[in-house]
């Protein structure tokens, strides 16, 4: 089962692995990544958004900034981070706190994929002043509510 993400709000325990959800790319003015949103979004109702970003050699995410703060761990490769202008290194292991309204962005400086989990809360007044990848709009489809129920159909039968 794929699914482009579970951009709902989830009320039940959900696991999953983050292949079961889709990867999306960009490569234009935004950045040049692929990254998975495997829970929530900027303006779907729930506790958080959480998802996984992929930068390849050279890749980037643009400057950008929205109202929650937001968590970055560095799970592979290197990096640099910035926020507010001020240039971070970052790589495996690196945890990174980005204050709410922050312009931050990323690139990739290393020689291998950097690899990163983001998580945020989310809050009602939320609205992206920039493009994110983790808070399109996007209503949930028939599709992805019955790839939820499988996800838990599956975790409860094991």
């Amino acid at each position: 089962m794929r699914a482009r993400g579970y951009r709902c709000q989830v009320s039940e325990p959900l696991v999953l692995n983050t292949t079961e959800v889709e990867r999306e790319t960009w490569s234009d003015d935004r950045g040049d990544l692929g990254f998975r949103t495997v829970f929530g979004g900027l303006d779907i109702p729930g506790d958080f958004t959480a998802g996984v970003s992929d930068l390849e050699v050279g890749g980037w995410l643009a400057h950008h900034r929205h109202e929650p703060p937001e968590l970055y761990f560095v799970l592979d490769g290197e990096g640099i981070l910035t926020i507010d202008g001020e240039d971070h290194e970052v790589r495996s292991g690196t945890a990174a706190y980005i204050p709410g309204n922050s312009e931050h962005g990323i690139r990739n400086t290393g020689t291998s994929t950097l690899r990163s989990s983001t998580s945020s809360p989310w809050l009602p007044s939320t609205r992206s002043s920039t493009a994110s990848p983790h808070g399109p709009d996007r209503d949930v489809t028939r599709h992805q509510m019955n790839g939820i129920r499988r996800a838990r159909s599956l975790a409860k039968s094991r």
